[in-house]
């Protein structure tokens, strides 16, 4: 009798399961598809992230090249103009001349009179959606 059972289940699972499989295999593809965008939603907005975070730490970079630049050239001068210059012979990957024109800022306002200028390098990035600004002091020693 267990054996008989046994017998009528099997045929009755393959006799069922010959409609199932190209719904099993529907179902199965959906779902790997919707995996598979997910993966990919989520790869994208890594690219994108790392992206920003190279963008970032290039403006990082030019700012601290600047204020160097800054530091290295005599009290009084055009320091934006000297730093302009500087990195327009060796730009950062991806930026031109132009770039280096528009996208960097110098401020130096004398806080005591021909003795102190606060310093701000604003370098802008990403389509001048972000900004990175470095402030330091020049004394005149």
């Amino acid at each position: 009798m267990l054996k008989r059972s046994r017998e009528l289940c099997h045929k009755a699972l393959f006799r069922c399961s010959r409609g199932d499989t190209l719904i099993e295999l529907l179902v199965a593809m959906v779902v790997g598809a919707i995996v598979i965008v997910g993966l990919l939603s989520a790869l994208g907005t890594a690219v994108l992230a790392s992206h920003r975070v190279d963008l970032k730490t290039t403006a990082r970079d030019l700012a601290r090249s600047c204020m160097e630049c800054v530091k290295a050239q005599p009290y009084g001068t055009d320091y934006e103009e000297a730093c302009k210059e500087l990195i327009k012979d060796n730009p950062p990957q991806g930026w031109t001349e132009e770039d280096v024109r528009e996208d960097i800022s110098i401020e130096f306002p004398d806080l005591y009179a021909d003795r102190l200028q606060l310093v701000t390098v604003t370098v802008f990035y990403d389509n001048d959606r972000y900004e990175y600004e470095l402030q330091g002091y020049k004394s005149n020693h």
